[in-house]
């Protein structure tokens, strides 16, 4: 039976597995909305970490961690555009960040954790 880390690359995996305590469940590549920034959503059991990372022939690397969130807190929203996916991130207390992820597996993993009840 499939799992939805079946449609994780390796690559992915592998950049974000070494920056989180926790099993990762599912990452996906996103772009903040209006914004060239590109970033990778991470979802573990009880956090939601977005990283920065540079796609290169031989693999991908992690750069930094530009953000890290309570899963139980966090509110995800998402709209089908266009383009894709969007999602906003609402984190309580902080800024709210509004990115789009292409339509895809990985994608669709990501979303399908965040709808999920903590």
């Amino acid at each position: 039976m499939a799992t939805l880390m079946d449609n994780v690359p390796d690559r992915y995996l592998a950049a974000v597995r070494d920056r989180v305590a926790d099993e990762v469940l599912a990452v996906a590549s996103f772009v903040r909305a209006g914004l060239p920034q590109s970033f990778l959503i991470a979802v573990t059991p009880s956090r939601v970490h977005a990283f920065a990372y540079a796609s290169r022939e031989v693999g991908l690397r992690v750069e930094s961690e530009l953000a890290d969130w309570d899963r139980a807190t966090l509110r995800a929203d998402v709209e089908r555009v266009p383009s894709g996916t969007r999602l906003t991130l609402s984190p309580g207390d902080a800024e709210t960040v509004v990115c789009e992820g292409r339509d895809g597996a990985l994608t669709e993993s990501v979303l399908a954790l965040l709808a999920q009840p903590r």
